[in-house]
């Protein structure tokens, strides 16, 4: 192994296409993939935050059972960590856990201003962590 990528996955668009470029990378630099669902609530989910939290990580493990044979299928060795906190957060966590070569995550395109005004995981990410985060247009 040559080390690990780790990739933001969520099973829609832009985890997907992110999913796409993590095992196609993998594969030519024979990296470890660890897909990385965070899902800590959002604070304005008020007092069902426990049942939400709990809904999330059920949600975060049906996406392994969903990648599982894809990645298998590739010949990808892989893992999926699921971590209670935000996304940015909980990438940059677990990339200097893993000591990973770089960041994966999907974007969907929205304009750089509309990105930090709305917090967007791919600009957050930018200021978590000083290692190389790439981000991956989705088509959705």
């Amino acid at each position: 192994m040559s080390g690990t990528i780790v990739v933001g996955y969520d099973g829609r668009g832009g985890g997907e296409a992110a999913l796409e470029e993590g095992m196609r990378l993998a594969a030519d630099l024979g990296c470890r993939l660890v897909l990385v669902f965070a899902y800590e609530p959002p604070a304005r989910a008020g007092g069902e935050v426990a049942d939400l939290r709990e809904k999330l990580k059920e949600m975060g493990a049906g996406l392994e059972v969903a990648a599982h044979d894809r990645l298998s299928a590739a010949e990808v060795e892989h893992e999926l960590v699921l971590i209670d906190a935000r996304p940015a957060n909980g990438l940059a966590q677990v990339a200097d856990e893993r000591d990973a070569r770089m960041i994966i995550v999907g974007g969907a395109g929205e304009a750089p201003l509309r990105g930090a005004l709305l917090g967007a995981t791919p600009h957050k990410l930018l200021n978590e962590t000083d290692r190389p985060v790439l981000v991956v247009r989705s088509g959705s």
